[in-house]
């Protein structure tokens, strides 16, 4: 079954703040496993939803993936804001 793209977006925020919360870590095979995963991210979300980031919003978020999440939680609420069907947490 295909993803809606709310559903894609909501994907990809949850992964992003669990992503997140890891890059707090002391262990350094740990630290760069949630970096390349934040970066392989931030490309997906790119790619899929070009419409939602710029190319320097791109260049911006993965130089801050606290800029990244901004961008994500900004289209999460875009989209619980549309009167889809199936637009609903």
């Amino acid at each position: 079954m295909k993803m809606t793209r709310f559903e894609m977006i909501k994907q990809i925020r949850i992964l992003a703040h669990m992503i997140k919360e890891n890059l707090t870590t002391d262990h350094l095979t740990d630290l760069i496993f949630a970096q390349n995963e934040m970066e392989r991210l931030i490309g997906q979300f790119h790619e899929e939803f070009p419409d939602l980031m710029t190319a320097g919003q791109f260049r911006a978020a993965k130089d801050n993936y606290d800029t990244f999440l901004n961008l994500v939680d900004a289209a999460y609420a875009d989209e619980m804001e549309k009167p889809t069907k199936g637009n609903q947490p």
